[in-house]
Parts: structure tokens; C-alpha cells; sequence
């Protein structure tokens, strides 16, 4: 199911891996996650990422997409 809302899919993880795609400063202006959830506050995302990149505090303007199972967040 597809959300509007960042908050809708981030309440559904309930711990389970978490996948995003985020605009940030690299060299192709994309990079994907798959983290699990630490903590969201009204203006960020704080993930773990599983592939070996820690801790990462991101921006919730800078997440275009987001999913946890069949639940998705896509930034228009």
C-alpha cells in the first residue's frame, strides 16, 4: 500500500528492515539504505544501516522513498 506521509510507513516498521533511497552530496546525488529504524522526529530519520555504514541521521525532505513490506512512501 502506497502512503502520503513518511509517518505512516515509519510507524509500520516495528523494527523490521527498512529500505530508503535518499538525495544527499554523493557523487550520483542518490544513495540506498537498508536500515532499521532508531528514531524519527518531525524534521528527521535516525536509521542503522546494515550494510556496514552505522548510524546516519537523515533529513525526512532528503527521503524520496521508503518501504517496509508491502507498505511504501514515495516522495512526488
Amino acid at each position: 500500500m502506497a502512503y502520503h506521509h513518511l509517518k505512516s510507513v515509519l510507524d509500520r516498521a516495528n523494527g523490521r528492515f527498512t529500505s530508503f533511497l535518499v538525495k544527499d552530496n554523493s557523487r550520483v546525488g542518490l544513495s540506498a539504505y537498508s536500515a532499521k529504524v532508531d528514531s524519527a522526529t518531525p524534521k528527521t530519520v535516525v536509521i542503522t544501516d546494515t550494510n556496514g555504514a552505522g548510524t546516519k541521521r537523515i533529513p525526512r525532505a532528503n527521503v524520496l522513498i521508503a518501504q517496509v513490506g508491502s507498505e511504501s512512501f514515495y516522495r512526488a
